[in-house]
């Protein structure tokens, strides 16, 4: 039986450090320190004990017996929030000083994590559109027309890409090897109709019309977007494209290893397509739609048909499907709602007050981890593969590493993604970098 979560909240949630610490009388301490410390201080003989001997000792110690009654020293403090000081171990002064802390007798201990800051590495006369190593893609607006651009990062170096009304600037786009990919306006005007526009060669040329404006992905080497005619896929290396053999259900994704995932309006399944071989991932007893991918880990929403449509978050990996959330009456969007990255998921559902709680999920670990405060609304901005996950609070974002713990991120109108190690933010042509 696939385990699911009560009112959004996993189902088997472990118990927070200081609600453990409410359940032990202070005649323990002595008892708890005195068993832990040696046993810790043995496993460290050859080095640091591991994240789970403290685990184990600390629970052998203080005589909780179920794993899922404690949970690691992440939950504890951003310090410690990768579980170790980025080795993979974990102290013995650390894990004593977070003991004595979670029994209640010492404050909390300082978090010597680096203080990091924004910091301004590059700015254009426009709105940024994509980023990458060397380029950035953005818009300069004049008032009544809109020139795309390329910027050669670190130099003044623009090319203009092509110019249009300010009604017909493009939507979003990336860079790609040849140049970029973007989505516009169809011109001339059909409705409220938005073509793929593609920069190759010093020529600009319609790839053809969307049948979902905001269906379009680039990553691995390849583009996906749902066309009138189905999935369309762009080879960006050689341009040539390809339409799917099924019709353009709701949502695709692409991997940076080239794992594909789509939803098919006939059966209303989940597709995952590697090495050109799709196979089916879920099943025809609700309608799956809304994929994402990080090449491994699937995560999309179900819902149910008829008068009262109720809706679910589903995780899949090889093997089959991990978990899936209750039922709830609120949509959650792909991005917004869950997303996956390098093993780590991250959802926001209704929760027990009908607030949108996130939750996370490590790759490895087989806990879940709340986010956000209790009773308060918050939605997913972007993860990072630290186990970092950027939420909306309100007007402003947040940063939270594996616990409720937030840290001031910025503003809700600038756009923020993890790459090479660091987070970014593009905000009114400025592009930033997070570090100390």
């Amino acid at each position: 039986m696939v385990p699911h979560s009560p009112a959004g909240a996993p189902r088997r949630a472990p118990l927070p450090l200081y609600l453990v610490a409410c359940r032990i009388s202070r005649g323990v301490l002595a008892t708890a320190l005195l068993v832990a410390t040696p046993v810790l201080a043995q496993a460290s003989a050859s080095g640091k004990p591991t994240l789970g001997q403290v685990i184990q000792v600390t629970r052998a110690a203080i005589g909780i017996s179920s794993p899922s009654d404690i949970v690691s020293w992440a939950d504890v403090s951003p310090a410690w929030a990768d579980g170790t000081r980025g080795d993979g171990w974990v102290r013995l002064d650390d894990a004593v000083a977070l003991l004595r802390w979670s029994l209640g007798i010492d404050p909390m201990p300082p978090d010597s994590s680096p203080v990091r800051q924004w910091h301004e590495v590059e700015t254009v006369p426009g709105g940024i559109v994509d980023v990458d190593a060397t380029r950035i893609l953005y818009v300069e607006a004049s008032g009544t027309q809109s020139v795309l651009k390329v910027r050669t990062r670190g130099k003044d170096a623009d090319q203009a890409v092509e110019t249009v009304a300010d009604a017909d600037a493009p939507v979003y786009g990336y860079l790609t090897p040849a140049g970029a990919l973007w989505v516009a306006p169809k011109v001339p005007h059909v409705g409220m109709e938005f073509d793929v526009y593609e920069w190759r060669g010093g020529q600009v040329r319609s790839l053809g019309t969307l049948a979902d404006p905001s269906s379009m992905v680039a990553s691995g080497g390849r583009a996906l977007w749902a066309a009138k005619g189905g999935w369309e896929l762009l080879d960006l290396a050689t341009g040539q494209s390809s339409v799917l053999s099924v019709g353009s259900g709701s949502g695709a994704d692409l991997s940076e290893s080239g794992t594909l995932v789509y939803a098919s309006d006939t059966d209303h399944r989940i597709y995952r397509s590697v090495g050109g071989v799709a196979t089916a991932i879920s099943d025809g007893a609700y309608v799956s739609e809304y994929p994402l991918t990080d090449g491994t880990l699937v995560a999309y929403r179900q819902r149910t048909s008829g008068s009262e449509e109720l809706y679910r978050v589903v995780l899949w990996a090889p093997g089959g499907e991990v978990f899936h959330t209750d039922w709830v009456a609120v949509a959650p969007s792909p991005g917004l709602g869950y997303q996956v990255l390098k093993g780590w998921i991250a959802y926001s559902v209704p929760g027990a007050t009908g607030a949108l709680a996130a939750w996370l999920k490590p790759p490895v670990e087989e806990g879940f981890r709340q986010l956000s405060p209790f009773g308060e609304d918050r939605q997913i901005v972007a993860m990072a593969p630290n186990g970092e996950v950027a939420l909306y609070r309100g007007l402003r974002v947040v940063l939270t590493r594996r616990s409720p713990q937030e840290t001031e991120f910025g503003s809700n109108a600038a756009w923020y993604f993890w790459r090479d190690g660091y987070w970014y933010k593009a905000e009114r042509g400025v592009l930033s970098r997070f570090e100390p």
